[in-house]
């Protein structure tokens, strides 16, 4: 996205929103009054913000949503002109199948996102879907509370000590998978496969 602003003359803008509903209020707020002329946003909680939703559009300021609505069948988010879905169900059909592929019938556990991200449990839910249709077997599922390593390698671990029968897990992006092969190799147990989601930057010891 940088990119492709450099290369129309834009100025890009980043405002971190640190998986805080609250913080992405905020950032929006600041942007409009920086005179933002566009923003995008991949939001946590759409809910929340309606306001400076708003607030944008009293001031012509198009949004354009990521993953928001996360699935393909829903309506876009009122006051927001557009959205750009990131392939949840083919991602998830693909890692599925690969799992299927490599152990068929296979117990799979999942990671998932308890802080508010709508997109990533829907990306969980996905998952849930094609390996029921894949024949796969799940027995069980660990929440994290936010996406950094030691919330997640401890669910992971938790996942793996109540299920030691589990063969394979699924976790909603490369951080969490990351986590989830630290855990697992710590608890010894490096056969279970792991998969993790986007091909993420910077994201080492998978």
């Amino acid at each position: 996205m940088r990119a492709v602003a450099a290369h129309y003359g834009c100025t890009f803008i980043v405002k971190d929103g640190g998986l805080n509903p609250q913080l992405q209020v905020t950032g929006m707020q600041q942007l409009l009054a920086q005179g933002a002329t566009a923003i995008v946003l991949d939001p946590l909680v759409p809910q929340a913000l309606a306001a400076p939703i708003k607030q944008a559009n009293a001031q012509h300021v198009p949004i354009i949503m990521q993953d928001s609505p996360a699935g393909t069948d829903q309506a876009n988010i009122p006051g927001t002109v557009s959205n750009f879905d990131m392939g949840h169900d083919p991602t998830a059909y693909a890692a599925v199948k690969a799992i299927a592929v490599a152990k068929p019938g296979a117990k799979i556990g999942f990671i998932y996102p308890s802080f508010p991200a709508a997109n990533l449990r829907y990306q969980v839910d996905r998952f849930k879907y094609w390996a029921e249709k894949l024949g796969l077997t799940f027995v069980g599922q660990e929440g994290t509370a936010d996406n950094s390593n030691g919330p997640t390698s401890k669910a992971a671990s938790a996942l793996i000590q109540k299920h030691p029968e589990v063969e394979a897990i699924m976790t909603f992006n490369d951080p969490a998978a990351e986590a989830t092969v630290a855990a697992a190799r710590s608890l010894n147990r490096p056969d279970i496969l792991i998969t993790g989601v986007n091909g993420e930057s910077g994201v080492t010891g998978l």
